[in-house]
């Protein structure tokens, strides 16, 4: 009697055992598949976080790329053509076709060295606007580097909308500083194809130049107003030093608390 209860316990207890195994099998491979699941949606996202980073890296860049080919020739002009009432008058209207034909761009002016409007495409040379304080003027008054400069996103004082200026700076025959060539950006352009990307309702797209400085973000928010700048990661910040091209990486965003899957493509033009 004793030997059959014995056997019987071993069974049971056995069968336990047995039971027990299969099901923590199963949990585990329960849990095994949704790590694997959530990884390869992780790798997913990133995937389709950095297709999205680069062709908002290249619309940007195509935006600031128009202004700055249309900066370039008017310098050459002026440089060269001087700044005589008739050569300033072609330079009006070929200012104010290429402003018609580019919806980037709010409109393309020169100032001289004293910051008082020499031409631009609107034809309109009031005295009242003077643009020697802004940060842009400044820079190319200080540097002697030609090539183009992406400056802080300011309100337009003619049209209160925001603008993103890029500038060149305008050289005398003997090479001191002559004034700067500009042209304003529409910041609402970018608006308009930022939102037309699918980015969820908690997505967000950020334009940042190589000092950290936010030229444009959608949506826009109060505590990351255009022109501010913002602290950002190690992976960032080798991507805006331009040792590395392009980044993905998944954080826990200080801003909301959200776990974010951030893609960053760096574009050598926003400097």
């Amino acid at each position: 009697m004793r030997a059959s209860m014995s056997k019987r316990y071993s069974i049971t207890f056995w069968a336990t055992v047995f039971v027990s195994v299969v099901c923590l099998s199963l949990v585990g491979i329960d849990v095994w598949r949704s790590l694997n699941a959530r990884s390869f949606q992780l790798l997913e996202m990133e995937r389709l976080g950095a297709n999205v980073a680069r062709a908002m890296a290249q619309q940007a860049d195509d935006t600031i790329k128009a202004g700055d080919t249309a900066l370039a020739d008017i310098v050459e002009r002026i440089e060269t053509e001087g700044q005589g009432a008739a050569a300033l008058a072609r330079l009006h209207k070929q200012m104010a076709a290429q402003v018609a034909n580019l919806p980037q761009l709010v409109g393309l002016f020169v100032y001289d060295e004293n910051g008082r409007w020499l031409v631009n495409s609107r034809g309109l040379l009031s005295q009242s606007y003077n643009n020697a304080d802004r940060e842009y003027f400044i820079y190319h008054r200080t540097h002697p580097e030609r090539g183009p400069h992406v400056g802080d996103p300011v309100i337009s004082r003619s049209s209160g909308k925001w603008i993103i200026p890029v500038s060149r700076r305008l050289n005398k025959p003997d090479g001191s500083f002559g004034g700067t060539a500009y042209a304003l950006m529409n910041s609402a352009r970018l608006t308009t194809l930022f939102s037309s990307l699918n980015i969820g309702p908690h997505g967000s797209i950020v334009l940042l130049d190589d000092r950290r400085r936010v030229l444009h973000r959608y949506p826009e928010v109060p505590d990351m107003p255009f022109g501010s700048t913002i602290k950002v990661n190690a992976a960032t910040q080798a991507l805006l030093d331009g040792r590395q091209k392009r980044a993905s990486y998944t954080v826990l965003s200080p801003r909301d608390g959200l776990e974010r899957t951030i893609s960053v493509h760096h574009t050598p033009r926003a400097q």
